[in-house]
């Protein structure tokens, strides 16, 4: 890792900083998606961003094969936090930001004096990366007391920690840019499972955990398809791995007993493992987003971008991120028949879903772009650090 030379930020000159990023390994989902984009659009000429991942998975994997410098700590469970202290000496880093609900880099910045912000990217109930030794309640007490700031990226986040003082609690939504987030592999659904060419296709798209309710994008298509016999559905998900993987391995046949039982064999599949979506939205007629838990779901974010109509539930950070009837369509929460009446509509108005995907891709053009996100991220990394470096200088 090298160091280049002086550069000018706000009024300080100072060398590169060197910005830890820890992330969770074993799934690549909109989490991971968004750091990307962060990452790639930093001011390259003052941030040096260094990945840290507890152990190796498809997420190190991603980051990895992109370029970016990634490291893997060593050692026994019990030595996580001496490892990573190790690792932010030996890296000399300036800054760490916690992107998951892992507690040690966190632990590791308070005993090395290093500043440290924590990025909830959900809620921690419905969070999969929280550890089961540790109940919510004790979680949030601890990201209180370990972090300089705390950033948010919707309102339904912001209300756990309604005890917090304002100034500590930031709120930055999520960002998406113009491009594709890397460069699409050819993937053809129509001909890969021998679609007609004038079949109609609705997607969900989110890793296979229950929080997401795919039961209720499966019950809702089992109450159309007999009507729609042009119209195919498909879930997208990414690959898992590490400790979840057995738990969602069971899940992932649960749902495919319940695609069976619906009667639904030929008509709904299942695709895993594409680290991007962008070169397949043009084969997609609708997006179906029936998760009540999600805090800005990055999913719904980038079919918006893609000029997708989104039928998602009145709930969490979709009635943030949707403006219902203008740039998508909400439904109440844990209502199949709500969604499927809603899919009817527009399969029969494909005008209308155009007219509302357009909208909703100039909407999130306008609110959303990655780079003027990139740039509160910046201000807000250069204030924690400059804030930080006067306090030391002061002891």
């Amino acid at each position: 890792m090298t160091s280049v030379g002086n550069h000018k930020v706000g009024r300080m000159k100072k060398q590169r900083i060197r910005l830890g990023i820890l992330l969770f390994p074993y799934v690549i989902g909109g989490v991971e998606h968004f750091i990307f984009r962060l990452l790639s659009r930093l001011n390259s000429m003052v941030f040096t961003p260094l990945l840290l991942f507890e152990k190796n998975g498809p997420a190190s994997q991603f980051f990895y094969k992109h370029g970016f410098n990634v490291s893997i700590l060593s050692g026994k469970k019990h030595e996580v936090v001496s490892s990573a202290r190790r690792w932010l000496n030996r890296y000399s880093i300036d800054l760490m930001m916690t992107t998951c609900y892992q507690s040690f880099a966190a632990e590791a910045c308070a005993s090395s004096r290093v500043p440290h912000i924590w990025r909830c990217g959900g809620t921690v109930q419905a969070s999969a990366t929280r550890p089961v030794s540790e109940s919510p309640k004790d979680l949030l007490t601890l990201m209180d007391l370990l972090s300089d700031k705390i950033v948010v990226n919707s309102k339904s986040v912001a209300e756990q920690f309604s005890d917090l003082p304002e100034n500590k609690l930031i709120f930055i939504p999520n960002g998406i840019g113009s491009k594709p987030l890397t460069t699409p592999s050819f993937f053809n659904l129509r001909q890969r499972f021998f679609w007609s060419p004038h079949d109609r296709v609705v997607a969900m798209i989110g890793n296979l955990a229950p929080v997401k309710r795919h039961a209720d994008f499966i019950d809702a298509a089992a109450r159309i398809h007999k009507q729609y016999a042009n119209t195919r559905f498909v879930i997208f998900s990414n690959s898992y791995a590490g400790p979840v993987r057995k738990i969602l391995e069971l899940y992932e046949k649960h749902l495919q007993q319940l695609v069976r039982k619906k009667g639904l064999n030929n008509k709904l599949v299942f695709v895993k493992g594409l680290d991007d979506l962008s070169g397949v939205f043009r084969e997609i007629d609708l997006v179906v987003h029936p998760g009540p838990y999600e805090s800005f779901p990055n999913a719904v974010l980038e079919a918006m971008a893609a000029g997708k109509l989104v039928i998602a539930v009145r709930s969490g950070g979709c009635e943030e991120l949707i403006r219902h009837g203008k740039t998508g369509v909400l439904v109440p929460p844990f209502q199949p028949a709500r969604l499927a009446k809603m899919m009817k509509f527009f399969l029969d108005r494909p005008k209308s879903a155009g007219a509302l995907g357009q909208g909703a891709r100039a909407f999130v053009k306008r609110r959303y772009d990655i780079r003027q996100i990139a740039r509160r991220y910046e201000k807000l990394f250069e204030g924690v650090l400059r804030y930080a470096r006067s306090s030391h200088q002061d002891l």
